[in-house]
């Protein structure tokens, strides 16, 4: 993974199970614009030379009946929005999508000018 250099992992709701077997905080942040909860950010900025990189991420919609009782699932389309609000995103910023829902949620976000990968 270091070789990657990765600075947010992608939450989905199958996740949310294990995270409450972490000792401690895991190396990562963990990212979801619609999975609140402990331990799970709305989203992370980090700058990359002189840009600035906002990311996010979505999931696949599960049963809410498996989602442990601390953390709750929203419309993934609106925490998108809500997330990069609370980012304070502007034009020059890049918006990174991390994404394991359809092709079809993230190319409409895309299409809408709200991600850019």
């Amino acid at each position: 993974m270091h070789v990657l250099d990765p600075i947010a992992l992608n939450v989905s709701w199958s996740d949310l199970q294990s995270l409450s077997g972490f000792e401690t905080a895991p190396e990562l942040p963990l990212v979801s614009a619609h999975i609140r909860g402990p331990g799970i950010r709305p989203f992370v900025e980090s700058t990359v030379g002189d840009q600035r990189v906002v990311l996010t991420g979505i999931a696949h919609e599960g049963p809410s009946l498996l989602v442990p009782d601390r953390y709750t699932l929203g419309d993934s389309v609106e925490g998108v929005r809500q997330a990069l609000k609370d980012a304070d995103v502007h034009p020059e910023d890049l918006v990174v999508l991390l994404s394991s829902q359809s092709n079809t949620v993230s190319a409409m976000l895309a299409r809408e000018g709200l991600v850019d990968l």
